[in-house]
């Protein structure tokens, strides 16, 4: 039995419950968003190397810490969550908090939607300018509404046979004019998806040789929110994409709010 659904048992045995009223369930929104603090993830910086085998342990590598990270340090702050709503004693008979209690999730259950990551998923990249992926790393997580120009792919930058000449001519095959040069697929972040990434409305281009490649492209008016893993050079030369100190430190700006988080 999950944590919160273990906690909510323990609480139904031991206090008499009653249906609340909209303001508690304002009141415990309120709640949960001031005592929730979520952990923060520091996107790993990778730079570029000619070796396609390091280059793809390293991509592994920030995988792995992602998922530690879930695992550990965001398993850590929803169980002080559980705490949190013990003492709180306000009946919550909302289907967020089972849903919280089940997966990691990049919000808190005072969100009306809540995104659940996928742990047990590859890694998806992003191309595009080193200006436009500063921008998603300083943030260090995105929220597509428009999607008028983001396409996610499963290539890695070491994937055999993958050029900036490939990657710019497939982004444009699914999304005509979204990368006017190759100057536009320089550099790269990844991903690891969620639920509301896969439920987007959205089209797939599949591209058949010695393994399947992926372009996904999101509808215009889709909406979803990922977390930023790794970024980095995706070819040389990319002289732009230098780690300075505010990046290899990277703070995060947002604070999971809707109205700070860059937007594609």
């Amino acid at each position: 039995m999950s944590f919160l659904k273990s906690a909510w048992c323990k609480f139904q045995i031991s206090e008499k419950i009653s249906i609340p009223s909209e303001a508690s369930f304002l009141l415990l929104n309120y709640k949960l968003e001031m005592e929730y603090n979520r952990p923060m993830f520091r996107p790993r910086y990778v730079k570029f190397v000619s070796d396609s085998s390091l280059g793809d342990f390293r991509l592994r590598e920030s995988r792995d810490a992602y998922v530690g990270f879930i695992n550990s340090t965001l398993a850590s702050a929803q169980k002080v969550l559980e705490e949190s709503i013990l003492k709180a004693k306000v009946c919550a008979a909302d289907g967020r908090l089972s849903h919280f209690s089940e997966a990691p999730c990049l919000q808190g259950p005072s969100f009306d939607t809540l995104y659940s990551v996928l742990p047990g998923t590859d890694l998806w990249y992003v191309y595009g300018s080193s200006d436009q992926i500063h921008r998603f790393v300083e943030c260090g997580e995105f929220l597509c509404t428009t999607a008028s120009r983001f396409v996610a792919c499963t290539e890695s930058p070491y994937t055999d046979g993958v050029t900036s000449q490939t990657i710019w001519k497939w982004h444009n095959q699914i999304s005509p004019g979204s990368r006017l040069s190759l100057k536009d697929v320089e550099a790269f972040f990844a991903f690891l998806p969620n639920l509301s990434f896969f439920k987007t409305n959205y089209s797939l281009l599949e591209i058949h040789g010695m393994h399947q490649r992926k372009f996904l492209a999101p509808i215009p008016g889709s909406r979803f929110r990922c977390e930023v893993v790794a970024f980095g050079e995706a070819f040389p030369p990319s002289p732009k994409l230098v780690p300075d100190a505010k990046i290899v430190s990277v703070e995060r700006l947002s604070k999971w709010s809707y109205g700070s988080c860059f937007r594609c």
